[in-house]
């Protein structure tokens, strides 16, 4: 009889080698769903799931708002919520990551003040770039802004679908999909790595190529 190997996940978690628990993590649900067999949710639980997710996002927007603290944008679909001191990191080594997993700490604890806000995507991002921001750079980090910037300028310095211009917010977005498999490909594993060749890629390319587009950060991260 197959039985499953004894992993302990929590040693790997206390780890900084992140890599070492995600494998052993990883190795212990194939295992389980080789011995017990994977079944799918039945479309009851799905929708159990769906609802339940709804009202507690909900929940959310009644205690920090239905809008961007920065821009004001109300559509909900790209508003997410944002760590206001910056300290997502120490909560996502607690595994308290995405969305509904966030909320729920949020709801268990009585909705904080001055935890997270209410951010659109792009706003996300502007904050994000804002804190890393230097006077000077190697020159190694210009010479990859040159090549971003040019293929921006390629593809028209604005998003394909909401024609937003703001360069700090525009990313490569693959049309038809495979995004993080040509990265981990060109990057043998590392993302980034294999972004940066994707823009080396296109840089070279003397025309634009129909299957890459600009998006802004919104766009892109509801897959429009």
């Amino acid at each position: 009889m197959m039985t499953v190997e004894k992993i302990n996940v929590e040693e790997y978690r206390q780890t900084e080698d992140r890599k070492e628990y995600l494998k052993a993590y990883y190795r212990k649900r194939i295992a389980v769903d080789k011995l017990y067999g994977y079944k799918s949710p039945s479309p009851e639980l799905r929708e159990y799931t769906f609802k339940r997710k709804n009202r507690l996002k909900n929940e959310v927007f009644e205690h920090y708002g239905r809008q961007c603290l920065y821009c004001g944008e109300i559509r909900e679909e790209y508003l997410c919520l944002d760590h206001v001191n910056n300290d997502g990191y120490e909560y996502r080594n607690k595994n308290i990551k995405g969305w509904y997993t966030g909320a729920g700490w949020l709801k268990r604890n009585s909705w904080p003040n001055n935890v997270v806000q209410i951010l659109c995507y792009n706003c996300n991002q502007k904050k994000y770039l804002k804190r890393f921001k230097k006077d000077s750079y190697s020159r190694i980090t210009l010479y990859w802004q040159r090549i971003k910037l040019s293929v921006k300028e390629k593809y028209g310095n604005k998003c394909a679908v909401c024609g937003c211009n703001d360069i700090e917010i525009l990313q490569l977005d693959h049309v038809n999909g495979g995004g993080n498999a040509e990265r981990r490909e060109l990057g043998k594993g590392r993302k980034g790595v294999g972004a940066r060749k994707i823009y080396k890629k296109l840089y070279d390319e003397p025309n634009t190529l129909p299957e890459y587009r600009l998006l802004c950060s919104n766009c892109n991260m509801v897959h429009i």
